[in-house]
């Protein structure tokens, strides 16, 4: 099987863009030294060559 399954692959790229600008947050997950759920803001952009950029920040003061 093979990951993300078919049934949930989007193969449109405008849907994508919209999905990501309207829940604009991702999780970043670490490990060590134990594990953490990190919740981080995220800007979904198409640049002028027609390229997405993803643009997050991280807070130094949170633990990853």
């Amino acid at each position: 099987m093979s990951y993300p399954p078919i049934w949930r692959q989007v193969s449109a790229p405008a849907f994508a863009l919209q999905l990501m600008r309207e829940h604009p947050f991702a999780l970043l997950l670490s490990s060590a030294p134990r594990l953490l759920a990190t919740r981080i803001p995220v800007l979904a952009e198409v640049d002028a060559a027609g390229q997405l950029q993803l643009r997050a920040h991280l807070n130094a003061l949170n633990e990853y």
